[in-house]
């Protein structure tokens, strides 16, 4: 904790001066971003991946801290790497979330290296809480990937503005067999993926989004080196945000031929400084369901507070949606969550 609060102190220090300042010339350019949160839930059983917010005030649940180095080599070549404190992990010990060189030429562009995954809206500035109205992506979709946010690669893009207003993107991308270990329900287990391919879609027009994504990937669930479960997925998500007379709606599904289809809506409605917001979502086949209400407000430009209730429901089972443990009876099926969170770029 001790470290965010002199990073914070010393960020809102330079607020007055010149965002330049982090240009170190006119090729490269040093951003970053991250978040800082009070939680707390009314239920001792833990809630929400790598998170494990319970009955007790924490103020690390959500910590986030990310620096991105942009370097821009030419005109058509350039290189991007960003490391991130997520909140799974130490600060001594951040995890490299990108780091690519990207060749374009025209209205394409190969990008080669380290890059995220791009299944949804949020896909781009999973981390960056500043970004989006809520604290935290939708948990109902942006869960479901086991905290497992890029892959070592190849992607290519194409763009086509069919009229002045409207942009077309179209990437097709395939990812390097690779394992990555994770925690499922407070045990570690291995994730083992063959090589997998592809496929997204953009439509923009100002600030309205359209978004689809498609993925084929095989995995071995491992725990101990032993397979435990294996996966043969076929993904397709769907996502929109609209803006609407200052209502901000987004919503976004996540299907596979062997799970039932998650799916999330938010709407929030500008008023000024202050942005109320509201959400609902349901995980795997309706059993699971999850009520959001916030209202966010801006201390400055780059610095932006939040205030969150939200409520999950579940199954009386002993895995249940949400929370992160293996329960026995009594087996608790709801929490209500409070946060209140600092976020920040610059």
């Amino acid at each position: 904790m001790k470290h965010w609060i002199i990073f914070v102190l010393v960020w809102m220090a330079m607020f007055k001066t010149s965002a330049q300042q982090y240009e170190f010339n006119d090729a490269i350019r040093l951003s970053g971003f991250g978040t800082f949160s009070l939680s707390r839930s009314d239920n001792h059983v833990p809630v929400f991946t790598y998170r494990d917010i319970h009955d007790e005030w924490c103020a690390d649940c959500d910590s986030t801290l990310g620096l991105q180095l942009d370097w821009v080599i030419n005109d058509q070549l350039r290189s991007s790497v960003q490391a991130v404190k997520r909140p799974q992990d130490d600060y001594s010990d951040p995890e490299l979330e990108w780091a690519y060189l990207a060749y374009t030429q025209g209205n394409s562009t190969l990008k080669l290296g380290r890059l995220r995954i791009p299944m949804f809206l949020l896909s781009e500035y999973y981390y960056v809480s500043a970004a989006y109205p809520w604290i935290r992506p939708p948990h109902d979709i942006y869960d479901s990937f086991a905290g497992v946010t890029h892959y070592n690669g190849a992607a290519y893009e194409w763009q086509y503005w069919p009229t002045e207003q409207l942009q077309l993107k179209i990437s097709p991308y395939i990812a390097a067999a690779e394992e990555n270990d994770y925690q499922f329900f407070g045990k570690p287990f291995t994730l083992d993926s063959n090589s997998a391919y592809g496929l997204t879609v953009d439509l923009l027009q100002d600030d309205h989004q359209l978004h689809l994504s498609y993925l084929s990937v095989d995995s071995d669930q491992k725990q101990n080196g032993t397979t435990v479960y294996h996966y043969d997925l076929n993904m397709l998500s769907a996502g929109f945000n609209y803006l609407y007379r200052g209502y901000n709606i987004a919503m976004e599904t996540l299907y596979d031929s062997g799970l039932f289809a998650d799916w999330y809506l938010g709407i929030s409605r500008d008023m000024g400084n202050w942005l109320p917001y509201v959400q609902y979502g349901q995980l795997r086949g309706h059993a699971n369901q999850t009520y959001l209400l916030g209202v966010r407000y801006p201390l400055t430009p780059r610095l932006v507070v939040n205030a969150e209730w939200e409520y999950v429901r579940s199954p009386r089972t002993p895995l249940s949606g949400h929370f992160t443990q293996v329960q026995t009876t009594p087996i608790e099926n709801d929490s209500h969550i409070f946060t209140l969170a600092l976020s920040f770029t610059f």
